[in-house]
């Protein structure tokens, strides 16, 4: 039977992932995002056992939160005429053979393009880095995730977002590893764009552009 849904696609195979021709969102779209993030941070850590707290729980106290502030628009740029947020919704990969990856955090722009609308989004994976949660997994288990373009096939640019619970220091941290491992693919060195709090990471793709990576890390100790 014509149409029967695959994997991915329609019968025949996979559908593979279009590349956009356009960023989901601008130098200063990006900014407010992180601003929403730190403000939110800031609100979780005064009411909630942070350093005790699962990954899980915080992600969902992430969203919860910033769904307030999106109501509230208690933070300029940041409001429901900009973007709205999902937590743990599914995308596929690159090559349609993976159609339920769940990012943690999605920030999908309410403006709609030109083009089509599928995976122009702000990707954004957490993970807990402390004793218990090593380092290790956050490069293994969510930045090899953008670069493997199991998320944010089709943009140029993903978020990396930390809790970390000891001395876990940006750039340092993550510098030490990029340049140990080099099936991440990484580009050129760190950098830390004008009035933002995280470091950006380049990165190279097989068959697709690069990205660029934003890493947040806050502070849950």
């Amino acid at each position: 039977m014509s149409g029967v849904l695959a994997a991915g696609g329609l019968m025949g195979g996979p559908r593979v992932t279009p590349i956009h021709p356009t960023d989901p969102f601008s130098a200063s779209q990006l900014l407010a995002i992180e601003a929403a993030l730190n403000h939110v941070w800031t609100t979780i850590r005064a009411s909630t056992a942070t350093a005790s707290a699962s990954e899980v729980e915080l992600n969902a106290a992430m969203v919860s939160e910033l769904h307030q502030v999106l109501a509230d628009e208690s933070v300029p740029g940041f409001t429901e005429s900009v973007v709205h947020v999902v937590r743990g919704g599914e995308v596929s990969d690159a090559t349609g053979t993976e159609p339920e990856k769940r990012p943690d955090i999605t920030v999908v722009p309410s403006a709609k393009p030109s083009h089509s609308k599928e995976h122009w989004a702000l990707f954004i994976e957490c993970k807990v880095v402390d004793p218990v949660h090593p380092i290790g997994r956050y490069f293994s288990d969510g930045l090899s995730r953008f670069v493997e373009c199991k998320y944010a096939s089709a943009v140029r640019q993903g978020m990396m977002l930390a809790y970390t619970r000891g001395k876990y220091v940006l750039p340092k941290t993550l510098e030490r590893k990029l340049k140990s491992d080099s099936t991440l693919a990484w580009l050129s060195p760190l950098i830390r764009p004008p009035e933002s709090n995280g470091w950006r990471s380049t990165h190279q793709r097989s068959g697709r552009p690069e990205i660029v990576v934003l890493h947040l890390w806050l502070d849950a100790s």
